[in-house]
């Protein structure tokens, strides 16, 4: 799972946001609930394509939902 926002950085080095986007629609938007990197993985990268100026529609405003319906008393994300 982690590899895929390894991977989406790639394609943000090579200035293809597009393919960024595609890596997190099919590999990071969706998985498991329970697996923190995912939502911090996906937080990170949005950022770094808003910082660039590129329009990720409402996948900010979905992953912020995610984001309050996880527990996160006890986690420990890194």
């Amino acid at each position: 799972m982690h590899l895929a926002w390894h991977r989406a950085l790639f394609h943000l080095d090579a200035n293809d946001p597009q393919a960024a986007l595609k890596v997190y629609d099919a590999q990071i938007a969706h998985t498991d609930p329970s697996n923190l990197s995912a939502p911090a993985d996906g937080s990170a990268l949005l950022w770094l394509l808003e910082l660039r100026r590129f329009d990720v529609g409402e996948r900010s405003r979905l992953l912020a939902d995610r984001w309050e319906k996880l527990a996160l008393a006890d986690a420990r994300v890194f």
